[in-house]
């Protein structure tokens, strides 16, 4: 079997090869996420199964994944890797996660370049330092008795990359996936995905409970579709200063989420649910089989003040957002619908299966 590695590229304005690299070990490796700080350093952070992934001043520096047995899929580690401006020297590199497997889901620096990650872990033993949720949520997510079930994990690495500020699980007795993670102007992590849990931690909810009813009342009923969250960290990462469901009645995630200058937390991310909260929508009702979806939380997360489908007859997923120098949100995802709205456009329809989009709202 070919193994792959992750690789890092960095383009100029005008889209020329400034660096690019290999960063990897002898199995395969997969960069997932990436962040840049004001001296140009990237900050990488993706999953490895590799025994001998190159670190340097490691908080972790071994790979914690129990061996591969037969024809299974290696348990995963996440690593988290920052590079000179340059690109030829690592800063550090760790590994990040326990004995199960560990998935990164994004990463954000700080102004003081601290590196703050999100994910999903199945690992009962996942490192953990001044949390919030000290162990895993769920324990019974077979097949076998007393399987962990996935739990979402928001952590924080100074800016040495030496140490843990803080790392802790997020989730509730079923499962949880980390999707986005932005850091604001103090230092306050705040982090998107989705969850099975109707016990998910809530602190302020715009949504203070799962919906998810077409999932329990159509066969098999022992079927859990996810409910987006949305929850924000104080500094310390020790409270939730907010913490809400954000979803309708079937399959909601979230998948990108930004901070503007004034504290407004947009998310998105994908959605079939016919009642999936609205408000202010560009589109209020759903377009296809499965929509992309837009929203704007107030700062502090305590109200909803834009929410939207966006889509058409087909399928879209909104797969991250970002904000302009003006603070409106650009969002980029796929979408298989020959009539997705779309206006000044540089390719105005479908040449494929699936095309991307980038759509940037008012």
């Amino acid at each position: 079997m070919r193994c792959f590695d992750a690789f890092v590229t960095k383009l100029d304005p005008r889209g020329a090869i400034v660096y690019s690299t290999y960063l990897g070990g002898a199995t395969s490796d997969e960069g997932f996420g990436i962040a840049v700080d004001a001296a140009g350093s990237a900050y990488v952070t993706g999953n490895t199964d590799s025994a001998d992934f190159p670190t340097r001043n490691a908080v972790q520096s071994a790979n914690r994944s129990r061996p591969c047995r037969g024809d299974t899929p290696c348990p995963l580690d996440v690593f988290v890797t920052k590079l000179s401006p340059n690109g030829r020297a690592i800063e550090y590199s760790t590994y990040l996660g326990g004995t199960g497997t560990d998935t990164s889901g994004a990463i954000a620096v700080d102004r003081a370049g601290n590196a703050y990650l999100t994910g999903t872990t199945r690992s009962s033993d996942f490192p953990v330092r001044s949390a919030r949720q000290d162990a895993i949520g769920g324990t019974d997510c077979g097949p076998t008795p007393e399987t962990p079930c996935l739990d979402a994990f928001v952590t924080k690495l100074s800016a040495s990359g030496r140490a843990l500020s803080y790392s802790t699980y997020l989730g509730g007795k079923n499962s949880e996936r980390g999707g986005d993670i932005a850091v604001d102007a103090r230092g306050r992590a705040h982090v998107t995905g989705a969850t099975q849990s109707t016990d998910f931690p809530t602190v302020r909810a715009v949504q203070p409970s799962s919906d998810n009813s077409s999932c329990r009342s159509e066969p098999p009923a022992e079927e859990l579709c996810d409910d987006a969250f949305v929850s924000g960290f104080s500094a310390s990462g020790r409270t939730l200063t907010f913490s809400t469901y954000l979803g309708g009645n079937g399959q909601d995630q979230g998948l990108g989420i930004a901070v503007d200058r004034r504290g407004g937390i947009h998310v998105a991310g994908t959605t079939d649910s016919r009642t999936f909260p609205t408000r202010n929508a560009l589109q209020p009702r759903l377009g296809g089989a499965v929509d992309a979806f837009a929203a704007r939380l107030s700062a502090g997360g305590g109200r909803l003040v834009t929410s939207s489908f966006l889509g058409s007859a087909k399928n879209e997923r909104a797969n991250a957002i970002a904000l302009g120098a003006d603070g409106r949100p650009i969002l980029a995802g796929r979408t298989e619908s020959p009539a997705f709205p779309s206006s000044r456009a540089a390719q105005g329809t479908l040449a494929g299966d699936y095309d991307a989009f980038v759509t940037r709202l008012r």
